[in-house]
């Protein structure tokens, strides 16, 4: 994001600048910035029409050379600053003394990679595996809709955990934390009431997962073991917007 593309943003109505400069301060080391489009749409109070007039607005702003490509899949909105031409790295970002600084030194909580997310993959499923063969007796059936799923509930847990932290200085293992918040929801299982505990494949999970997270931190005070006390109060302070 530059000046030029600032003093565009300025002149059109307050939604642009305040969607734009959110969709970069969010972004992770590479550029990358994903998140849940109902979100954005609920944080900002837009709809859909507008927001993809402001997408359109930053996506073809090219003057001084910045350009974003986007992924827009459902509800999932994906974009990446390809570079900008003067020489510009979308890694740099400004401290609070408003000096720059280089990503290994920022003291604020880390975003997930694309190289991160490739690790916490086989993890999150070989939980989901544990966990299947503990309800049903077999082990879990995965073809490209329940990996495609999988990636949605990272994406989606994910984007908690950085909601969470985004005004935070404190260095945060987002992997782990999502690998918790995972593991959690599947050993309370039995806290979901049984219209939405019945329903396990991941693109199910996928569609309820809002509506699970709520029941779990609602019957969760009075019934979390030890181990993952943290992971609960984690949950029952996050807001599932």
């Amino acid at each position: 994001m530059d000046k030029k593309f600032l003093e565009k943003l300025i002149l059109k109505p307050d939604p642009y600048l305040k969607v734009w400069v959110w969709f970069y301060t969010q972004s992770d080391s590479e550029g990358v910035f994903t998140s849940q489009v109902s979100f954005v749409l609920s944080r900002y109070k837009i709809t859909r029409t507008t927001f993809q007039r402001i997408l359109d607005f930053g996506c073809k702003w090219n003057e001084s050379g910045m350009r974003v490509e986007r992924k827009w899949n459902g509800n999932i909105l994906e974009l990446k600053w390809l570079g900008i031409e003067s020489g510009t790295s979308v890694e740099s970002e400004w401290n609070e003394s408003g000096m720059s600084e280089e990503p290994e030194k920022k003291k604020r909580a880390p975003r997930t990679t694309k190289k991160e997310s490739d690790k916490l993959y086989p993890l999150m499923v070989e939980e989901y595996n544990i966990f299947c063969k503990e309800r049903l007796g077999m082990g879990a059936k995965m073809n490209a809709l329940q990996g495609k799923s999988m990636k949605n509930i990272i994406a989606y847990l994910t984007h908690q955990v950085l909601l969470k932290y985004e005004k935070s200085s404190d260095i945060v293992d987002v992997e782990d934390s999502v690998l918790k918040a995972w593991k959690f929801i599947l050993k309370n299982w039995a806290l979901i009431s049984s219209y939405y505990s019945d329903q396990v494949k991941l693109n199910q999970i996928d569609s309820n997962l809002p509506n699970i997270l709520s029941q779990l931190k609602n019957n969760s005070k009075n019934k979390r073991d030890e181990k993952f006390a943290h992971t609960a109060d984690e949950i029952a302070n996050t807001s599932f917007e």
